[in-house]
């Protein structure tokens, strides 16, 4: 939740707030809102606004933090806006999809990427790093994986490939290094299938 005299909105890309499970982007407003970037007009004009929700002059703050109010009133953080991808036309957050993986109690760790190792095919790939301790069941499959995304997520979100690791590649200081992860094997992609289109 906002800490004292700091305002948050999630809005979307008109600026409008968004409902209850929607994701949007985290704006701040409030006393801790400074005036802008210091000798750098073009970030201060793209991070700063007008307050449409507060009083004359006062300004609000683009965070580039995706994030969702839940039924409490609470704020669930989903990701970073600079790290979304399109595919086919469809906007996706690969924060999302972790988060849902992340609700099985056997994933330890997980990442999502999109990959175009072929030229002009981009493609979701999740890797998956499952806990390694007797009191942990066992590893799903892809199939599984693919299932339990299914109940939360539109098809478009569910990766065409899953990959296992024992652990994933890590930058210096701790985080995952997305550009060191491994191309999946295609040649077993579980039960995904690939339609073609049926019209121009």
């Amino acid at each position: 939740r906002p800490i004292d005299n700091v305002r948050v909105y999630i809005l979307d890309e008109q600026r409008r707030m968004v409902p209850e499970g929607v994701q949007g982007e985290i704006c701040i407003g409030g006393d801790g809102v400074g005036p802008g970037y210091l000798r750098d007009a073009r970030q201060t004009a793209d991070k700063f606004f007008p307050d449409p929700f507060g009083a004359a002059g006062e300004k609000l703050y683009r965070t580039g933090d995706l994030a969702r109010y839940l039924p409490d009133g609470e704020i669930e953080y989903l990701g970073r806006i600079d790290t979304q991808v399109k595919i086919r036309g469809f906007r996706i957050e690969p924060g999302e999809i972790e988060a849902t993986l992340r609700q099985l109690s056997t994933v330890k760790a997980c990442a999502a990427i999109a990959r175009e190792d072929q030229p002009g095919r981009k493609e979701l790939v999740a890797y998956v790093v499952f806990q390694a301790n007797e009191l942990s069941t066992k590893e799903l499959s892809a199939n599984d994986l693919r299932a339990h995304l299914k109940k939360q997520l539109p098809e478009f979100m569910v990766p065409a490939h899953f990959v296992t690791m024992d652990a994933p590649p890590l930058t210096p200081n701790g985080k995952v290094a997305r550009s060191l992860l491994p191309a999946p094997n295609r040649e077993n992609a579980g039960d995904r299938v690939l339609v073609q289109p049926a019209t121009a």
